[in-house]
């Protein structure tokens, strides 16, 4: 089993979450959770834009009935889209209630907005204030955010945000948002971790020379650098492999300081999916 972090709610949230960006065919998606269970994941990312809740209340609920897993040992995580904020002006409760009807669940153990759209921000989140304090989300917090986001949010609300999550690999480091985020007592889970082993992260020499000193894969050595780090990966995968790649194997060893500088070291502040495309008035 993997560890955990304490939310500064108590709440525990597993280190590692599996995403589910991308998979829209539920028979794959099926496979792909029921094999993540068996080898010892719990958490679970979605969202409206990823057309796949529906799918995922069906799978859940198999997964329930049959009594392989009980609801309190899951960690499901779904979103409010920007569109969402927009087409209700931060009234979002709908759209969340929505969500929970299609996934078939009575809560959420994470909510999250999943880009900081100006306009409704802070009316967003108070309706996510309302939800927590409802008892239908054990959780809330944010997606995509720098630290100006953060601030703008943490002086109006009456709940700071428990976890904030981000694109994070070797290539952007996003270091400010962490520390903000360590100091302020709020998780932080990292998307894309292995930059898709795009070219500069898969030929690195840094990441070469540091798996061939722990005799560990370049993916491992990425994922425990995320660990080490103290943030929660969020990765995407549609192989078994890579699921049994990820799990035990890399609780198995730690970097050292010096190899985690190196792995820091690589930071371009590069992103896949940037924030002026995905949010305007980013």
């Amino acid at each position: 089993m993997f560890p955990s972090y304490t939310l500064s709610n108590g709440v525990s949230a597993p280190s590692i979450i599996v995403g589910t960006f991308q998979h829209r065919n539920e028979g794959d998606l099926n496979d792909l959770i029921r094999h993540a269970i068996n080898h010892g994941y719990r958490a679970f990312d979605t969202a409206p834009s990823y057309q796949n809740e529906l799918m995922l209340g069906n799978i859940f609920s198999s997964l329930l009935n049959e009594g392989n897993i009980r609801r309190k040992d899951l960690f499901l995580i779904d979103k409010i889209d920007g569109w969402q904020m927009h087409a209700s002006k931060g009234d979002v409760r709908p759209y969340f209630e929505e969500a929970l009807r299609k996934l078939q669940l009575e809560y959420l153990d994470l909510l999250l907005i999943h880009w900081p759209f100006p306009e409704y921000l802070l009316e967003t989140w108070d309706v996510f204030e309302q939800i927590y304090n409802a008892g239908l989300a054990r959780s809330i917090g944010l997606c995509n955010v720098e630290v100006r986001h953060l601030q703008r949010v943490i002086q109006q609300a009456s709940i700071v945000p428990h976890v904030v999550q981000v694109e994070r690999h070797p290539l952007n480091s996003v270091s400010d948002v962490i520390t903000y985020c360590h100091k302020n007592g709020i998780v932080v889970q990292g998307y894309s971790p292995v930059c898709r082993m795009l070219p500069k992260v898969a030929a690195s020499p840094v990441i070469e020379v540091i798996a061939e000193k722990y005799k560990k894969s370049k993916g491992q050595i990425i994922m425990r650098w995320h660990f080490d780090t103290e943030v929660a990966p969020v990765f995407m995968t549609t192989r078994e492999e890579r699921l049994i790649e990820y799990a035990d194997e890399v609780q198995s060893f730690r970097l050292d300081e010096g190899d985690i500088a190196a792995i820091n070291g690589m930071n371009e502040d590069f992103k896949l999916f940037l924030g002026s495309r995905a949010c305007p008035g980013y």
